[in-house]
């Protein structure tokens, strides 16, 4: 995998152990044991046939058994790179079904040694604190709640956005740190972007450097939807800039999967998946249709035309 001049190791990204002490995948050179493979394949199967036997399959699983099973799969995205990419889609869509209806999540995302420090920004559902993580700079994202019966939803949407972001490996992808929970509220923790949003630096580009910013943003958007996520909110402030002056794309709070034949929403209403920001959104999105790579395009096309017209 090719990697960003600049990029960021994560602090603590100790891998979850298994009961014995060791990861699913663990040997002493960090690598899946080579006799194992069919046993490996037979798991995937074997889920394969869980997920597509039973559409409720999700409800046999609570507590200690659901937490289980969530690590395992995670286990299975992370250190299996031959599982098929339709299997790992599968697998991914199972993870975040198992995590809405238990309200858990795998344990490697949860992060200690937080210090938080100031807040910087905020929108409708959370705000954004500058942090410390074990001496590192971050950025520390709060859900934000008004009412004791908020908690819940906005549970689920940091938890859905938390999965998706976890599942992502690319240089122009602003990378995901883990969980966080401070005062009953989850808290989504990145790397502190110093340079702040694209549009800080457009109008000292030149046009390499403007071209350059811009094939970032479509090689992270292509990665995304090789993986068949529809980001959901590409704008010109969800792209932020690395210390190498390169754009990564962030905030993944409406992304959703999509196969060739359905999408698979995870969003928590109808507005929801239609949601976005009004002056990137393509004009199907005006008459009720839902995001979709599609308008994942229409979105890059005006954030180039926004990159262009700042920087001239």
């Amino acid at each position: 995998m090719r990697l960003a001049e600049d990029e960021v190791v994560v602090p603590g990204s100790e891998r979850l152990a298994a009961d014995n002490g060791q990861s699913v995948w663990s040997t002493s050179d960090s690598q899946p044991h080579n006799e194992e493979p069919d046993t490996v394949r037979e798991l995937v199967r074997h889920l394969d046939r869980l997920f597509h036997g039973d559409q409720k399959w999700y409800t046999r699983f609570r507590d200690a058994s659901a937490q289980w099973l969530l690590d395992l799969l995670q286990d299975l995205l992370d250190y299996d790179a031959d599982i098929p990419p339709a299997a790992r889609r599968r697998i991914f869509k199972a993870l975040i079904r198992l995590s809405d209806h238990s309200k858990l999540y795998p344990r490697c995302f949860t992060l200690t040694d937080l210090e938080q420090e100031r807040h910087v920004d905020g929108g409708p559902f959370s705000d954004v604190y500058h942090g410390y993580l074990r001496g590192h700079s971050v950025a520390v994202k709060m859900m934000r709640v008004f009412e004791q019966s908020d908690i819940e939803a906005a549970l689920k949407r940091f938890g859905r956005e938390a999965i998706i972001w976890r599942q992502l490996s690319h240089p122009n992808l602003l990378p995901f740190y883990g969980l966080y929970q401070l005062r009953q509220r989850l808290c989504l923790v990145s790397p502190w972007m110093e340079k702040g949003q694209i549009r800080g630096i457009l109008h000292s580009c030149d046009a390499d450097h403007l071209l350059s910013l811009i094939l970032d943003v479509a090689c992270g958007l292509e990665h995304l939807h090789t993986l068949g996520i529809v980001h959901g909110d590409l704008k010109g402030a969800n792209i932020f800039v690395t210390p190498s002056l390169r754009a990564c794309i962030a905030d993944f709070g409406l992304s959703s999967i999509t196969t060739f034949s359905s999408s698979f929403h995870f969003t928590l209403s109808s507005t929801a998946m239609r949601g976005g920001t009004t002056r990137y959104q393509a004009p199907e999105l005006h008459r009720g249709g839902h995001n979709s790579l599609h308008s994942d395009i229409y979105g890059f096309a005006c954030v180039v035309d926004e990159a262009c017209t700042f920087s001239t």
